[in-house]
């Protein structure tokens, strides 16, 4: 996946996704945005402004007030050269666990434990490919003669939980991180944050949040 046509999902005025586009950190866009990345993804795509001129005018990525730029969250985590400077557990885990239930003390069984930095786009793709190497496949002989192998979790299955993850979770929440656990039997993600409008736990199979709306970042 790239910035460049990576769709974000972004509630109505107020929501805390809203809050974060519109969220400034002070600074000039040079020191904390990584431009080679944005200037080598743009030309790819047959853009041809410079990665400064690219985040002053999408979204108000960065803005001015009195004289000064501020770069707002969404840049910092999208395309800051270091966002956990500024959000220390704005990062992905993964826990592999022995077994069927996470156990603790000396009981516990957490047989991986890793942390994906970076920018959220980075994160993402580092955690889909973490999985692919952590899951079971099984191979077996099918119906015409030859062997298939079929992973435990397919791809679409892999990258919808974590970029679902990474998309909704809410950044205002500083103390914890998002949490992907896989257990011998099932894959557990927890993203901080809470259920957006009228959609609870208890409802989440069949209602949405009509409100929601996407913005396309490029």
């Amino acid at each position: 996946m790239r910035l460049f046509h990576h769709q974000a999902f972004l509630q109505s005025p107020g929501s805390r996704q809203d809050r974060l586009r519109r969220s400034r950190c002070g600074g000039n866009p040079e020191k904390h945005i990584r431009s080679r990345g944005l200037l080598g993804t743009g030309r790819a795509r047959g853009y041809t402004k410079s990665p400064e001129e690219y985040v002053r005018e999408n979204k108000k990525l960065v803005t001015g007030k009195e004289g000064k730029e501020r770069v707002s969250v969404a840049a910092i985590l999208l395309l800051g050269k270091n966002p956990q400077q500024f959000f220390p557990r704005a990062f992905i885990r993964f826990i592999r666990y022995d077994g069927t239930e996470a156990k603790v003390g000396k009981d516990m069984n957490v047989v991986k434990d890793v942390i994906f930095e970076g920018r959220i786009l980075e994160q993402v793709e580092k955690a889909v490919d973490f999985i692919k190497i952590q899951m079971k496949e099984k191979t077996f002989l099918g119906h015409d003669g030859i062997f298939v192998t079929e992973a435990e979790y397919s791809e679409f299955v892999r990258t919808e939980i974590v970029v679902d993850a990474a998309t909704h979770r809410d950044y205002g929440i500083k103390g914890t991180d998002i949490q992907i656990k896989m257990f011998d039997d099932r894959l557990e993600v927890d993203s901080p944050g809470t259920f957006a409008g009228m959609v609870r736990k208890e409802n989440i199979r069949y209602t949405h949040f009509p409100e929601i709306r996407r913005l396309q970042l490029s």
